[in-house]
């Protein structure tokens, strides 16, 4: 890592993507958004899975510099009609099944189109146990997550979601297996994300399970957010997802947490960036996901938190 002092940021280049998360609520043009991280100091981009066929034409390709893509990207069908729909590739469905591997395999060729040598993927879903969690997380509010209420429905919650989940793996092996043929031609590897709720998969028992599918194509993407999220709620600790997938991580998303609200800017929130920094494997895709309300000094602090703590390098443009 290359010994910075902290100084004018205008020749500073971060090892790091910014996710178009951020432009989404912003006034300016979406275009405008490429030119902006780079003046943010982020060496690339990350597109995200709101960005639809109509806002990339507007893009100016010189601008470019995508590192990852995170599916369903470009976007065809926003994402309450897909959950609404249940297109997920652990749909029991068979038709709804394939058209979330479809989605998939459109941004495994997207990634490759623009150069980028990673996706980001969701999984899927166990539909079991939404109500159980709403109430928690009403009740983690009301700082009422150690009463007997909550310990009986984390323990309901858990014993449904394991009763059906067999039949919703199997539906994502298969669908995973449909798309490492793609992926392996275009020289892309699948990310598999952790994600926020406690229905959805993989858990970690599931991601070990899930990796050996197709080792160097399958690999682990880590969010920091949402294994914050599930540690508030009594469930997986940041460190157990750290500990057991530092190995196969290709990928990060960076952001903190206020309780069960996440994407804010590293550095304003809950999460332990020292831990963080020592599972982060140097090979790392880094990538800001943050809200569009983080500004611009917000960016600038956690990017020099970040570095401070071990987990992003920069270089000065000029050398």
């Amino acid at each position: 890592m290359t010994d910075l002092q902290r100084g004018p940021e205008n020749n500073r280049v971060w090892h790091a993507s910014l996710s178009t998360m951020w432009a989404l609520t912003q006034e300016e043009p979406f275009a405008e958004f490429f030119p902006v991280a780079r003046r943010f100091g982020f060496s690339h981009q990350e597109l995200n899975h709101a960005v639809s066929p109509k806002m990339m034409a507007t893009v100016d390709p010189k601008d470019l510099r995508v590192e990852s893509v995170h599916e369903p990207c470009p976007c065809e069908i926003p994402r309450r009609l897909r959950m609404e729909r249940d297109i997920h590739m652990t749909s029991l469905d068979e038709s709804l099944r394939s058209q979330a591997v479809k989605f998939v395999r459109g941004s495994i060729h997207y990634a490759h189109h623009l150069g980028a040598t990673a996706i980001v993927v969701h999984p899927g879903e166990v539909p079991v146990g939404k109500d159980y969690e709403l109430r928690m997380r009403a009740l983690y509010k009301e700082r009422e997550n150690h009463s007997s209420e909550y310990v009986e429905l984390k323990e309901r919650y858990i014993e449904e979601r394991m009763k059906a989940v067999p039949l919703y793996l199997e539906a994502l092996r298969c669908s995973l297996l449909e798309l490492v043929g793609d992926a392996e031609t275009m020289g892309v590897r699948l990310g598999l994300e952790n994600r926020d709720h406690y229905y959805e998969v993989p858990l970690p028992h599931e991601m070990d399970e899930l990796l050996t599918l197709r080792p160097g194509t399958i690999e682990y993407w880590h969010h920091v957010g949402h294994a914050e999220k599930l540690r508030e709620l009594g469930f997986y600790s940041q460190r157990e997802w750290l500990e057991r997938f530092a190995h196969g991580m290709i990928g990060i998303h960076l952001h903190d947490n206020d309780g069960l609200a996440d994407h804010i800017a590293p550095g304003l929130g809950t999460v332990d960036w020292e831990l963080v920094s020592r599972y982060v494997p140097k090979h790392a895709i880094r990538t800001f996901e943050v809200r569009g309300f983080v500004t611009q000094e917000q960016m600038r602090d956690a990017q020099w938190m970040l570095y401070e703590a071990g987990c992003l390098e920069a270089y000065d443009g000029d050398e």
